[in-house]
């Protein structure tokens, strides 16, 4: 039995517009490498893990797309107080050109 993780081998069907099939469901795909990115949907690894939720995506974009969606505010936050912590461990300015003089 075939890995269903990988694409099917051969090359038929070749010229027609959708030749890359799912081994697995009905899906056809133009692409070779949109074949491959869908095959890990019937994959039961799920390596990217919300941060916020207990949700688990198997594309990393799957998981961009959700943060966006459901938790846009969080991420905001997180990035202000990130960028927040670096100024304020910035010398000031009187202090950088303290340091330039001597």
């Amino acid at each position: 039995m075939q890995n269903p993780c990988e694409p099917k081998r051969g090359k038929s069907n070749l010229g027609e517009p959708n030749r890359y099939k799912c081994g697995e469901c009905s899906e056809q795909f133009l692409y070779e490498w949109k074949l491959k990115e869908h095959l890990v949907v019937h994959c039961e690894v799920k390596p990217f893990e919300c941060e916020h939720c207990d949700l688990v995506f198997v594309l990393e974009k799957y998981l961009t797309s959700h943060m966006k969606k459901y938790h846009e505010s969080e991420m905001e936050s997180t990035f202000i107080s990130k960028n927040q912590r670096r100024i304020s461990n910035l010398p000031s300015v009187q202090e950088s050109l303290q340091m330039i003089r001597n």
